[in-house]
Parts: C-alpha cells; sequence; structure tokens
C-alpha cells in the first residue's frame, strides 16, 4: 500500500505547488450564473446602491456579483466639480472606457469625484483552488442578499427546464 503525501513542493526546484481548482467547481460556479442571469428579476434595486441594475451578459453579471462580494479593484477619478451634470458625464465616459475594453465597471460618486470597481481576474493563473472557494461562496451569499434566490435551487430549476 502506497503511504506518500500529494506532493506539497516540486521535487525538482523546490517551488510550493498550489492545488489547482476543481473542474466540477469551476463549471458549477458558471452555471449558478448562467441560471441566475435566466432567472434575473426585470427590476433589481441594488443593496445599497440606488440603481436599477440589469445585467446585459452572463459575463457582466459575474464581474458584478464578484464585485459585491469584495473581489474588486479600485480606481479613484478626480471630478473637480459638485455640478451633477459634470459627475454624470464623467461617469458615462468611464462607463464607456470600461464598455470599449468589453469590462464592467461599478461607479460610485463621492465628494471630489468618482470610485470605480472592477472585478479582478479569476484566472487559474490569478486564483488558486481555496481562493476561488471563498470567492464561490462569498459570490453565493450576494445572490442570496441582492435577489433572496437559493444557488442550489436554481441549478436544479434550471437543469429541470432543459
Amino acid at each position: 500500500m502506497n503511504m506518500t503525501k500529494p506532493l506539497q513542493s516540486c521535487p525538482h526546484c523546490g517551488c510550493e505547488l498550489a492545488k489547482i481548482r476543481s473542474a466540477p467547481q469551476h463549471r458549477r460556479y458558471f452555471a449558478v450564473i448562467r441560471a441566475l442571469y435566466m432567472h434575473w428579476p426585470e427590476r433589481h434595486l441594488e443593496t445599497g446602491w440606488a440603481i436599477d441594475f440589469r445585467p446585459e451578459s452572463e459575463d457582466q453579471l459575474r464581474k458584478w456579483l464578484q464585485i459585491k462580494a469584495g473581489y474588486f479593484t479600485i480606481t479613484s477619478i478626480e471630478v473637480p466639480s459638485d455640478d451633477r451634470a459634470i459627475i454624470k458625464l464623467a461617469m458615462l465616459a468611464a462607463e464607456g472606457v470600461a464598455k470599449a475594453a468589453k469590462d464592467y465597471i461599478l461607479i460610485q460618486p463621492n465628494a471630489g469625484g468618482l470610485t470605480c470597481f472592477t472585478s479582478k481576474s479569476i484566472s487559474y493563473n490569478a486564483l488558486g483552488h481555496s481562493e476561488f472557494t471563498k470567492l464561490a461562496q462569498a459570490v453565493e451569499e450576494v445572490i442570496v442578499i441582492e435577489t433572496g434566490h437559493d444557488p442550489s435551487r436554481l441549478l436544479r430549476e434550471t437543469e429541470r427546464a432543459a
């Protein structure tokens, strides 16, 4: 009987090996987002934000969920005016840049400018197994808080409808 432990480091260079993400977990994560996108309400006022969020795609929904789960980077844009029209124009410009880059940005006006939230990458190289597991759990919590939907139930209903 082989009682060897799994490799914790490379036997050649000693580099620490990270656990590779689970393919079934990865597929489930995207399946939950797809199911939520198909069941998204016609009107949804974001918790803590006074805007009606309507995702244009599954990818945009995924990034919004990740931002709401705390997985984001922040960029501050100084707007040297308190004029609401100027602030709105700056918001539209920031949204336009994000859209042109095929990205999603969540913008919050504040004193002196805008705070822009963009989702971090979840590529295999950027996010290991344990970090991805934490993110997936946080995203499922956001789904419950924002929509009242149970992610597992959404998956079952979507699978039955298919």
